[in-house]
């Protein structure tokens, strides 16, 4: 019990701490993202790019994250959420940093690939933070991380726009060195995570009514079956009328 209490004790020490830093890590990154939002068309424009060239640049972002979401949700599967998103935002660094220096569209094609493949931050600290709260306070938790994000689009673009006054390279610049403080910061202070196994036996989508590995209805003999779903169908039959629970019952 001791040695529990203390694994319990050492658990909401580390807790709190590594969920305000994953916290700044994703308003960071909203920032740097939102910084370029009203420079973009005008770099592009820069460039030579025509309308309908900005909407091909604009959707190899999309493209990027097609490919990217799935792989590097499956790598943080297998390694640890912390070594993913710390090369989630390196690659970002890498991309606008690119797009900064950009001296033709190739280059910005390449960047927007670039970070659409490896900006998987939102994806990676939704699942950091799932598996770093308890479930009664998941949902506080991810409320959380909505309005860091919402702060961090909101700084970022009216940052952007007054720098665009002035250079309209110099908010990739600031988005590339707002990645690299969140690479420091993650690297520095985030704790690692990886995916708890035992979590793969709380719930079974196969055993619709109990939830519960083992415990399916087709598991049960007979009359085992039969109480346990006059058990689970007992409160709505209560709410509902005998018949449409004998029907549920009979179905």
């Amino acid at each position: 019990m001791g040695t529990e209490a203390k694994e319990q004790e050492q658990q909401l020490i580390h807790k709190i701490p590594a969920l305000r830093t994953c916290l700044l890590c994703v308003m960071l990154d909203m920032a740097g993202v939102g910084l370029v939002i009203p420079c973009l068309v005008s770099l592009t424009t820069s460039l030579g790019a025509t309308p309908s060239q900005y909407g091909l640049i604009s959707s190899l972002y999309g493209l990027g994250q097609l490919f990217g979401c799935p792989l590097l949700g499956s790598l943080s599967d297998k390694t640890g959420r912390k070594a993913i998103m710390i090369a989630s935002f390196v690659g970002s660094m890498l991309a606008y940093g690119l797009m900064g220096v950009a001296w033709s569209l190739w280059v910005v094609c390449v960047a927007r690939v670039m970070v659409g493949v490896m900006k998987q931050t939102t994806t990676l600290a939704t699942a950091y933070i799932s598996e770093i709260t308890n479930p009664d306070e998941r949902t506080g938790a991810m409320a959380k991380l909505s309005t860091m994000t919402g702060m961090g689009f909101i700084v970022g673009p009216i940052l952007g726009s007054i720098m665009a006054r002035y250079s309209l390279r110099l908010p990739f610049l600031l988005s590339a060195a707002l990645f690299a403080i969140d690479i420091i910061v993650c690297v520095v202070f985030l704790p690692n995570v990886k995916p708890d196994p035992n979590l793969n036996i709380m719930f079974d989508p196969t055993c619709p009514i109990t939830g519960k590995r083992g415990v399916c209805i087709a598991s049960q003999s007979e009359k085992e079956d039969k109480e346990l779903v006059e058990a689970h169908t007992k409160p709505f039959a209560e709410a509902n009328g005998t018949e449409v629970a004998a029907w549920v019952l009979a179905f």
